[in-house]
């Protein structure tokens, strides 16, 4: 996705009580979630994801 189609999802998301955090690649979307397999992840044990 486009940098400007990221933003106006995440807005509409936020107006709709959503938590929202925004990454420019779904490799850094992996690797925050700790989906990866690398070290260097946030580890999100547990995290439940919804995924649209």
């Amino acid at each position: 996705d486009s940098l400007v189609d990221r933003k106006v999802i995440e807005k509409l998301l936020k107006i709709s009580s959503c938590k929202v955090t925004a990454v420019e690649s779904g490799t850094r979307a992996l690797q925050y979630l700790g989906l990866d397999g690398e070290k260097n992840s946030v580890g999100l044990d547990g995290l439940k994801v919804n995924l649209i």
